[in-house]
């Protein structure tokens, strides 16, 4: 399967992870956060993995910035994850930082399906797509029988 129809639905799956989030409070809103954070953990894991590298070798400079931007992403989200993990889910510091981990992922997420995806198809091609889908669905499955 072509990579950003994976990667798109581990996007489509932290959405819904972000959306049922209201409906819980206590120590079941915080394992919620945990999953989502665990979640986005994987996905970029698989995207640094296999997905940018590809388009860093693609000789292609849009393509190159792309990856080089979503790594700093990448590295924003997985701080913030980090100091929310750290925060008292009684305070409303918690809500705040859970807030801001769901806008900026959601925008990296849009800016991936609107921007990224339609780079990856132009510089990569379907079967170079094919082939990294098929090595992430491999490591995805190797992690989630690991865990």
């Amino acid at each position: 399967m072509d990579a950003t129809v994976l990667l798109k639905r581990d996007h489509d799956a932290v959405r819904a992870l972000f959306a049922r989030l209201p409906e819980t409070s206590g120590a079941a809103r915080v394992e919620s956060v945990r999953e989502i954070a665990a979640e986005v953990i994987l996905h970029s894991q698989l995207e640094e993995e296999f997905f940018y590298p590809a388009l860093d070798s693609a000789g292609d400079a849009e393509a190159r910035q792309i990856a080089i931007d979503a790594r700093s992403e990448h590295g924003l989200v997985e701080d913030l994850m980090e100091r929310l993990l750290g925060l008292d889910p009684r305070q409303a510091a918690f809500e705040e930082a859970v807030r801001e981990l769901e806008r900026k992922i959601q925008e990296h997420a849009r800016e991936e399906e609107r921007r990224t995806f339609p780079v990856a198809h132009r510089v990569l091609g379907e079967s170079r797509l094919e082939a990294i889908g098929r090595d992430i669905a491999t490591r995805r499955a190797r992690l989630d029988a690991a865990a």
